[in-house]
């Protein structure tokens, strides 16, 4: 589920920014062209609910390299970008709302999962946002067949 999540990001991110911008949804062991994305999914969780219904938290994180030359990048209008470009993301013809929208902009040099150190100042903006599902367990319980049992 976590790979289908990450593909729907990408498919959302490249109809509302455009074929142009580069989206990296694996490991990038050395350099990387910007603008780009890179679209890495957290640790999921599942959460037992009431009765066969479980509850899977799926958080992703979302970084945004502006191009090297742009130095007064400006983090709000991205994240508002963001915000509606992942708003909704569609799975397996399935509607999907993103929940637990933030941002941090992150400074410096940053290595986050690319193998590969990426230097603008502080222009760096993680996007944090989070697909949850619920689903029912629908598998039938097993019983046995039969129980013989020993009497005296």
């Amino acid at each position: 589920m976590t790979e289908k999540i990450v593909q729907a990001v990408a498919k959302n991110l490249t109809l509302y920014f455009g074929e142009n911008i580069v989206i990296y949804t694996d490991e990038v062991k050395q350099g990387f062209n910007e603008p780009c994305f890179f679209i890495k999914a957290s640790e999921a969780s599942i959460k037992q609910a009431l009765g066969k219904r479980r509850r899977l938290i799926n958080p992703i994180d979302i970084l945004y390299f502006p191009p090297l030359n742009k130095k007064n990048f400006n983090m709000n209008d991205m994240y508002e970008k963001l915000s509606s470009a992942l708003n909704e993301i569609e799975i397996d013809g399935h509607k999907v709302k993103g929940r637990n929208m933030s941002m941090k902009k992150s400074g410096g040099v940053l290595t986050s999962g690319l193998n590969s150190t990426y230097e603008n100042g502080d222009c760096v903006l993680n996007f944090f946002v989070s697909y949850d599902f619920h689903v029912i367990d629908d598998k039938e319980p097993i019983y046995m067949e039969r129980l013989i049992m020993g009497g005296h």
